[in-house]
């Protein structure tokens, strides 16, 4: 048996914050969420939260994104019906054929 050795320390990366209330107009997320405010608020509701961590976020991405969202996935989205004795499903291939949604 060849023997063990240690393994390779992981490289350092430094973690990178996030930028808040600095993305274009055409970001996908909901007017006002990462201004600093909102930021702040939602850290202390999960702070603040029991029985376990959380928040909510009310409004996340714009309704625009979300009807784009879906009109593109009812449009190319193609289900093939299997059904067996005991059960039915729809199946479908990966949705990498999606074009990206233009916000």
């Amino acid at each position: 048996m060849a023997p063990l050795r240690e393994r390779s320390p992981e490289p350092f990366r430094p973690t990178k914050k996030p930028k808040t209330g600095s993305l274009s107009s055409g970001d996908p997320f909901f007017q006002g969420l990462l201004l600093p405010e909102s930021v702040a608020s939602l850290n202390v509701e999960y702070k603040t939260s029991s029985p376990f961590k959380h928040c909510v976020v009310e409004q996340l991405f714009k309704d625009t994104l979300l009807e784009s969202v879906k009109e593109e996935i009812l449009q190319n989205i193609h289900f093939t019906e299997k059904e067996t004795d005991i059960y039915r499903v729809r199946t479908y291939g990966y949705a990498l054929f999606l074009a990206h949604a233009k916000y």
